[in-house]
């Protein structure tokens, strides 16, 4: 019989699905090739110029936080001008 630890399991998983995210956000960064540079006191990941409506920016503390929130940005929808 196998003893299998939930918790360690558990630990794997969230690596795993981690990993997941992180390569999806680098493949967005690959193909679409944002700036990465320092804004301030943080990290920005930006496709087009501030403030840009069409602009795509994602600031953090480091830069995969920045490219965190440059993939969140890419799933927002437009704000509606009505």
């Amino acid at each position: 019989m196998i003893d299998f630890n939930h918790w360690r399991g558990s630990e794997i998983a969230d690596a795993i699905y981690t990993n997941i995210l992180e390569a999806s956000w680098m493949q967005a960064v690959g193909m679409l090739k944002p700036s990465i540079k320092i804004d301030g006191n943080q990290w920005c990941c930006i496709l087009g110029d501030l403030p840009e409506p069409t602009c795509i920016a994602g600031f953090g503390d480091s830069p995969m936080q920045a490219m965190a929130a440059f993939h969140a940005a890419l799933n927002k929808p437009l704000k509606s001008t009505q």
